[in-house]
């Protein structure tokens, strides 16, 4: 998983080199697909450079760990399984955040809510199914746009 950080790590320099290319500055498209591949990056190795750095930390304190004695040893061996801890952690959230994209993400949504046959019961189900969906759709920040009521 680290060689993954390693080579976007790469990527994202490359990409950040792009953004700043005149040509690319120039055409909004490629600007556009190379600010939005930046921003992903970013979203990735914003876990996986902590990532990275407990991993470095799990090496040096068991190498720690095998030279302390007493008391150290016991303190090491608490902040080790504290790392492993964290460490599982990240590296599921990396694991989410490497999945493949939908290619329908962030496209516009259009959501239509009848109370239908059911009289007033499927009115008021109808409406608080509306008041669910503003509210999740506000959680998330998302832009909502009542099209007819």
């Amino acid at each position: 998983m680290l060689d993954q950080v390693e080579a976007l790590e790469a990527e994202y320099s490359e990409v950040e080199s792009r953004l700043a290319d005149p040509e690319v500055i120039s055409d909004s498209d490629r600007l556009q697909a190379a600010g939005r591949r930046f921003k992903e990056l970013d979203e990735v190795l914003a876990v996986g450079r902590p990532l990275a750095i407990a991993h470095g930390d799990l090496e040096t304190a068991r190498e720690l760990a095998d030279m302390a004695d007493g008391d150290d040893r016991d303190q090491l061996r608490v902040e080790i399984a504290e790392l492993e801890r964290e460490i599982d952690r990240l590296e599921g959230e990396l694991r989410t955040l490497l999945l493949p994209r939908d290619p329908n993400d962030g496209r516009p949504v259009i959501l239509e809510i009848r109370g239908a046959e059911g009289g007033e019961e499927a009115n008021l189900f109808a409406r608080d199914l509306h008041e669910m969906y503003l509210a999740f759709a506000t959680i998330h920040g998302w832009k909502i746009e009542l099209l007819e009521a």
